[in-house]
């Protein structure tokens, strides 16, 4: 199920059941929400004025840039991966091209389809050789058939930064299209098949102007579920745009993707000059669009006992306390923007395989009650500030040495003068490894606390 609307009110909103609920409005629950069966899905765009309560089994998903106001519970946060059922994560958007790296294309990432439409070429991108395509194929289809074009040749206003030279460039010259009606509209059916259930993918529709300024009014539906209804669209003017790609990301139910378009305009036809369809569930595909910011306020302390998991980014920013101590499985970038953050995982894994930063002003909270159970904050990168401060997260005596932080790929690099100390016995210092990498708080009793 799916709700788009606000919540009036300070109640509580719970999601139980076996099902997904996804909320997709501009202010969720000022309440705060708690899930504690099933799962949850932010969409692009949905604030929480307060807390996400997530308890097991249940688990929060995050589909597009949103934030919450405080996080609990134990169960289950999957930081840009798709909820169960959950076909349209992404809204349809324009993403601009300059150039061949502005395309994200790459040899090291999968892709169920890449095919470059019309005569001549095939195109090269980002050392990607395209299938060149004139008409239908075994898992791409048009109805009605598509008619090839040499194209002509992009330039002035319409080819904007793009590079003549480039594969882009080769790409956005000839093209398939199917011609206008009079009147108008017409509709083109793209199908894709061979796709997996289940699995996020992600479709760039390739554009240009064809006349510059002109007017090539298209609605675009997208449907990736059984009962075979249109749930995503985006209106658009192609000549109207310098080049770009159409970018939409989803969840098939089945195994295949309906593309809809409906040419407005009279005698005007619609063209494709290529697509590319990705899978997102290649450990090396971007994240998907789930970045996560956490707002603890002044005076309070969060803690999530759950799992952590996906590739998207987490911030947290307020000036409280937010501190994480369950499992992690995550990948994504971490931000450490304002207020004090812990992390004590008893997977002993990494708090994330990608980077974390902690901006100027904030502070590491260890509780070394953790320690021997995953009491080291240890990710693919750790960035300090200079200066930083490690705050004790438990009076008494910590262990005699223990590694606190630990930066896999590089040193950390803040000087030990720099590095406070607050709320720790006199006997408490702090010292690093030979490589820089790991922070140790050694107590003259024994090792308190290391960060790689």
């Amino acid at each position: 199920a799916e709700y788009a609307g606000a919540f009036t009110g300070s109640g509580t909103v719970t999601v139980n059941g076996p099902g997904t609920q996804i909320f997709s409005g501009p202010n969720v629950a000022p309440g705060g929400i708690s899930v504690t069966g099933g799962a949850a899905a932010l969409h692009a765009g949905a604030v929480l004025d307060g807390p996400a309560a997530v308890h097991a089994p249940g688990a929060l998903h995050t589909a597009g840039a949103v934030a919450i106001g405080g996080l609990g519970g134990d169960g289950v946060l999957a930081l840009g991966l798709p909820a169960p059922g959950d076909a349209s994560p992404s809204a349809p958007h324009i993403a601009f091209l300059s150039t061949d790296a502005s395309t994200g294309l790459s040899p090291d990432k999968s892709y169920t389809h890449l095919y470059d439409l019309g005569n001549v070429g095939p195109a090269v991108v980002n050392g990607i050789t395209f299938t060149k395509v004139t008409g239908n194929t075994a898992t791409f289809t048009a109805s009605p058939s598509l008619s090839t074009h040499d194209g002509n040749l992009l330039s002035g206003a319409a080819l904007g930064p793009v590079p003549t030279d480039s594969g882009l460039f080769a790409l956005l010259t000839d093209m398939c299209y199917v011609a206008g009606a009079l009147p108008a509209p017409k509709n083109t059916t793209l199908t894709l098949s061979g796709l997996t259930p289940g699995h996020p993918y992600e479709v760039r529709i390739y554009n240009r102007s064809w006349g510059w300024g002109g007017s090539r009014h298209q609605f675009v539906d997208f449907c990736s579920t059984l009962d075979g209804r249109y749930r995503d669209s985006i209106l658009f003017n192609p000549d109207a745009l310098l080049p770009n790609a159409l970018v939409y990301r989803y969840v098939p139910e089945g195994t295949t993707l309906s593309i809809r378009v409906s040419n407005l305009i009279d005698n005007n036809g619609w063209h494709i000059y290529g697509f590319s369809n990705e899978d997102l569930s290649d450990p090396d595909a971007e994240a998907w669009d789930g970045g996560l910011t956490v707002s603890v306020p002044a005076g309070r302390t969060d803690a999530f006992a759950g799992t952590l998991d996906g590739p998207a980014q987490l911030t947290k920013s307020g000036a409280g306390v937010l501190l994480l101590t369950g499992s992690s499985a995550a990948s994504g970038p971490v931000t450490i923007a304002a207020g004090s953050f812990g992390a004590a995982f008893t997977n002993d894994a990494p708090l994330t395989a990608g980077p974390v930063a902690f901006a100027a002003g904030t502070a590491y909270v260890w509780d070394w009650s953790a320690a021997g159970a995953g009491g080291t904050l240890s990710a693919g990168s750790v960035t300090l500030p200079d200066p930083f401060t490690i705050t004790a997260g438990q009076s008494g005596q910590p262990p005699a040495r223990w590694p606190v932080l630990v930066s896999e790929d590089a040193p950390l690099g803040t000087p030990l003068e720099s590095i406070t100390l607050v709320g720790f016995p006199n006997s408490v210092k702090d010292e690093y490894s030979a490589d820089g990498r790991t922070l140790f708080l050694t107590n003259q009793r024994g090792t308190l606390f290391c960060i790689e």
